[in-house]
């Protein structure tokens, strides 16, 4: 420790926020460990963030997979009443009804559906620019929304990956679980260009 009570950079310290070492761990790691990761020291939040990771919406995404919607929400009420701060509630709960709610699974119970959903949410909000900002790896077999890449790349805005897909046979009628085609994501998004290539 320095005279100014600092901790010195340790070469253990160096190792943990290397990019490298938090790949390797990151890509093994679900999202909830990734986004408590970020509070094992400030090196490693640096990394994690710097990655794509929004640790308040990777956390968000986490508890309501774990709890469910409606216990989250009576939480927040509970929360506000408490505290004496209104409408952090109606915020949240303004994000999952906007719009067509038709596409929300609001009983999904993995972090990775939550993230998929909230790229379907009001454009500028800060839960869709914390889906946007949050890299993951997904696994499109075990989907539980039944979303393909196609559905993912036309929901971010991704036409490069909209194209592959499409070249690569991924058919433009392919569904969701509850039916949707990656065309009707791209326009639930607002993805004008998705749209097009569509």
């Amino acid at each position: 420790q320095r005279a100014n009570g600092r901790p010195r950079c340790t070469m253990g310290g160096m190792v943990i926020g290397s990019d490298d070492v938090w790949r390797v761990v990151a890509n093994k790691l679900p999202l909830w460990w990734r986004a408590m990761s970020s509070r094992v020291c400030k090196l490693w939040k640096e990394v994690v963030e710097g990655d794509g990771l929004d640790y308040s919406f990777a956390t968000l995404c986490c508890v309501l997979a774990r709890d469910g919607f409606s216990r989250v929400e009576r939480r927040l009420k509970r929360w506000e009443e408490r505290e004496g701060e209104g409408g952090m509630c109606d915020r949240l709960s303004g994000f999952w009804s906007d719009g067509d709610s038709s596409v929300y699974n609001l009983s999904a119970k993995s972090p990775e559906a939550w993230v998929k959903m909230a790229l379907l949410t009001p454009e500028g909000g800060w839960i869709r620019e914390g889906a946007l900002r949050t890299r993951m790896e997904f696994d499109w077999e075990e989907c539980e929304l039944g979303w393909r890449r196609i559905h993912y790349c036309a929901a971010i805005g991704d036409c490069d990956g909209v194209r592959e897909e499409l070249c690569g046979g991924g058919g433009v009628d392919v569904r969701s679980k509850r039916g949707e085609t990656a065309l009707h994501l791209a326009a639930i998004s607002g993805r004008v260009e998705s749209v097009r290539v569509l």
